[in-house]
């Protein structure tokens, strides 16, 4: 009888060994689920970095122009104004000195005669 004894050990073992191999396929199965799911989860982080990326690209690419504008149009501004400013002060220019006569230059007594 200890054949049997040995038979139903090792019947017992197969059955423990099976069991063992199911929950093995399925936390298998459940881990590859898992996976997929953060594969998935990452691709789709990617993707959003990416497209956060390109739009603060974007968006400096935009306020780097705006501030090129800003510049031109400042540079434009002050072009215009010191024009007018060289203006009137060539106005003010005119009116300090107005066309006089020449003065007369005093005789000489060198000349001799007197006034």
């Amino acid at each position: 009888m200890s054949w049997v004894k040995d038979l139903w050990q090792i019947l017992e073992t197969v059955a423990t060994l099976t069991n063992e191999v199911e929950r093995s396929h399925t936390e298998i199965k459940e881990l590859r689920r898992d996976v997929n799911s953060l594969t998935i989860a990452v691709s789709q982080l990617k993707k959003d970095l990416e497209n956060t990326q390109d739009t603060t690209r974007l968006i400096l690419e935009k306020y780097k122009a705006d501030i090129d504008y800003a510049k031109e149009s400042i540079a434009a501004k002050f072009d215009v104004l010191t024009s007018r400013l060289d203006l009137k002060v060539a106005e003010f220019e005119h009116r300090l000195t107005p066309n006089q006569p020449e003065s007369k230059t005093p005789r000489s007594l060198k000349s001799g005669r007197e006034v």
